[in-house]
């Protein structure tokens, strides 16, 4: 467990957000990550979080998808009047996240002290009960409800959601 994973499981604690937690092999792909669930048997939806930014502002938006394997042009797309960040942006954000690009997942926003933040919910979300977020760590996973997700976890981190 690294520091950010262990400040992010703190901060669920804290804000009394039940949560789950596994512990797998490393993973460096996303299909791997997926594998390794599949594996422990966790029910749940593994997720892909992606970062842009609103057309007109400085205004960060992260986007929440299901689908693990699609690329992050696609993914974009379905996000309404949003363009990506540049690298350094991107750099830059990732830092203040305490994550890889490839471990970026909503939890992280608890570190985000910059401008504004949204999350985009993909519809195809709905359907899920539990879904699954790297950790900032890839070697565990946390596990949150959708209830407790949407009605616990956004609202003690201060952020807003677009859309679902």
């Amino acid at each position: 467990m690294n520091e950010a994973s262990l400040l992010i499981q703190a901060f669920l604690m804290h804000n009394a957000v039940p949560f789950m937690r596994y512990c797998h092999p490393a993973w460096s792909e996303h299909t791997q990550w997926r594998t390794s669930l599949k594996k422990l048997n966790v029910m749940s939806t593994p997720v892909k979080s992606i970062l842009s930014c609103a057309g007109n502002s400085a205004s960060l938006i992260m986007g929440v998808f299901p689908e693990l394997d699609a690329d992050e042009q696609s993914l974009r797309m379905s996000i309404p009047a949003v363009i990506p960040l540049s690298v350094p942006q991107e750099e830059e954000a990732l830092a203040s996240l305490r994550c890889e690009k490839r471990l970026l997942s909503p939890l992280s926003l608890i570190f985000w002290g910059g401008q504004p933040v949204s999350l985009y919910l993909s519809g195809a979300l709905e359907a899920s009960e539990h879904f699954s977020f790297p950790c900032a760590d890839a070697t565990e996973t946390v596990v949150l409800s959708r209830y407790d997700f949407l009605g616990s976890f956004v609202p003690a981190a201060g952020i807003g959601i677009m859309g679902m």
